[in-house]
């Protein structure tokens, strides 16, 4: 459980700084959004993916009581699909699959885990 939550953290906090530096470049790409509008836009879809991930991630990580709730477990589910989808999209590219690997890591366990905290609750 401390592993699991210590692991979203760190991420949570990379993901962050990742969000961070695409919002920054899109600074740099508008400079030159008339001739190359895609990283414009590449930059922005990144930044808005990545961060209601590292939220959901922090959450993940910082909040014990959240762990049963059925917002935090769909926001977990639809994590684990998007960085699935997205892995499967970019498939041919290595780094988009080593970085689905490893971000999938921190909402997929604590997907498990709030399903079988959930579970043993019902039982007793």
């Amino acid at each position: 459980m401390t592993l699991i939550r210590g692991y979203n953290l760190v991420l949570g906090v990379t993901l962050c700084l990742a969000a961070f530096l695409a919002i920054g470049s899109m600074a740099h790409g508008m400079s030159r959004y008339a001739e190359e509008p895609e990283d414009v836009w590449l930059l922005a879809f990144w930044a808005a993916f990545l961060t209601p991930l590292a939220a959901l991630c922090l959450a993940n990580g910082l909040c014990r009581r959240l762990a049963g709730s059925i917002w935090l477990r769909a926001g977990n589910l639809l994590a684990v699909s998007a960085i699935w989808l997205i892995v499967i999209i970019g498939q041919t590219d290595p780094v988009i699959v080593v970085a689905g690997a490893l971000t999938v890591l921190g909402p997929l366990p604590a997907l498990f885990l709030s399903q079988t905290r959930a579970a043993a609750e019902q039982g007793s």
